[in-house]
């Protein structure tokens, strides 16, 4: 499926796959098995495009046939719109790794519940691809915290990853527009690669659970912000976020990109007889 590189032109996430379809497995309850929406994170874009069911994908290689040829960029987001991975869906995961390696794609996996796993490591490395682990506020990420997914889990985590030699970054969502919290703070000096992505509030009740003393009103008409189809979003960079120069989204119609952390990406011209 396409991505926001559609109306970003900087932005490398042409391609994506999403392992699941209807609601994002980050909600299952990790003792009863049953999906609770209500456990969502709350600030997640795709949440729109979410149902209340969540059902498995099936794998087809001859979509990685018929596309591959025709693709641009050699390179393969795996959860666009929902998390990719939870234990429920590995053996979904491994293949889709595979079938990118074998058809030379390199793979940006981006994730909150992914543990540490010693063939995850191995199909990473295959193509240089990369491991993002998404960093926020747990108040906002219920259903993470409720599988174990701490902040702190997702940092070790992250950092096994990183010693077994993958790529791995911290994609850190937060308020730019507003000091940096002691938490990240801590991020930022765990000696991982950080990519701050800024956060967007799709709801007065993500912004409460942000910024409990914030008015959403007040927000709106600030020059901090901007309100746009449903959004409101930070059009500004508070100063201590200054030193962290990679970073991803559109602030104020300018476009930030670190290409995902996979290097200089060069774009394939097609040649059609």
């Amino acid at each position: 499926m396409p991505g926001k590189a559609q109306h970003q032109s900087n932005c490398i996430c042409v391609y994506n796959i999403d392992i699941s379809s209807g609601g994002c497995p980050i909600a299952i309850d990790p003792k009863t098995g049953e999906f609770d929406r209500s456990r969502e994170c709350s600030y997640c874009y795709a949440a729109y495009v979410h149902r209340n069911y969540i059902k498995e994908k099936e794998v087809n290689e001859k979509e990685w046939i018929k596309f591959k040829n025709s693709m641009t960029l050699n390179v393969m987001r795996i959860g666009k719109n929902l998390e990719p991975g939870h234990k429920d869906h590995r053996e979904t995961l491994y293949e889709v790794l595979r079938l990118n390696n074998k058809y030379e794609l390199r793979s940006i996996l981006i994730t909150k519940l992914l543990e540490f796993d010693k063939r995850i490591v191995e199909l990473v490395k295959d193509q240089r691809s990369t491991i993002h682990y998404s960093m926020g506020k747990e108040s906002m990420e219920t259903g993470a915290v409720l599988n174990g997914s701490t902040n702190d889990w997702r940092l070790e985590t992250a950092k096994k990853y990183a010693d077994a030699g993958v790529n791995t970054y911290l994609r850190i969502v937060e308020d730019i527009a507003v000091p940096m919290r002691e938490e990240t703070k801590g991020w930022c000096r765990a000696g991982l690669p950080v990519l701050i992505t800024p956060l967007r509030y799709n709801s007065k009740r993500a912004l409460q659970q942000y910024r409990p003393d914030a008015d959403w009103d007040e927000l709106k008409s600030s020059t901090s912000y901007e309100y746009a189809k449903g959004y409101l979003k930070p059009i500004i960079w508070h100063s201590d976020y200054e030193p962290y120069k990679e970073r991803c989204g559109d602030v104020a119609g300018k476009e930030y990109c670190n290409n995902c952390g996979l290097g200089k990406i060069s774009r394939r011209i097609l040649e059609y007889a």
